[in-house]
């Protein structure tokens, strides 16, 4: 809490200052330092290894100026074409959390209470038809594609 640059976020959709989310953060540590000795007075809380996580928010996102659908495209063609490798099944959620951290999608919002990350995954995660991933907007007739010049990886032998 002594660190101006990390802050852990306590609420999903607010967002406090350091200086009230600090006080919280402590307010909770104490209650639950408080509830575990009321369950179990023999426990000392010294030996309790600290596994706190900190993420530091010193990071800059880069805005991106087009749609969440194109951003999509982006990543589908730099794996199509071996610049990136595959997304592993299960890794999807977290491939696309880390793109919305590095990219700022907040202009990509159609109303001011959607969530980005939650619209850009449900783009990202596509659907597997027969075993095979698909995009259903790539293939509308609506969408104009924007990557598909991307040329081949011939490094990736």
């Amino acid at each position: 809490m002594n660190d101006e640059s990390k802050q852990i976020r306590l609420f999903w959709g607010v967002y406090l200052t350091k200086k009230i989310a600090d006080k919280v953060l402590k307010m909770l540590c104490d209650f639950l330092e408080q509830r575990l000795l009321l369950l179990n007075p023999t426990i000392n809380t010294d030996s309790i290894p600290n596994k706190l996580v900190f993420k530091t928010n010193n990071m800059k996102s880069i805005q991106w100026t087009g749609t969440q659908q194109e951003l999509c495209e982006l990543f589908h063609e730099l794996i199509q074409k071996g610049w990136i490798p595959e997304i592993m099944d299960g890794e999807r959620k977290k491939i696309s959390d880390s793109i919305t951290e590095l990219f700022d999608l907040e202009n990509t919002k159609r109303s001011s209470t959607s969530n980005f990350k939650d619209s850009f995954y449900q783009q990202f995660k596509g659907e597997i038809i027969e075993g095979t991933r698909s995009f259903n907007f790539l293939n509308s007739k609506k969408y104009e594609r924007k990557f598909d010049g991307i040329k081949n990886n011939n490094n990736n032998t």
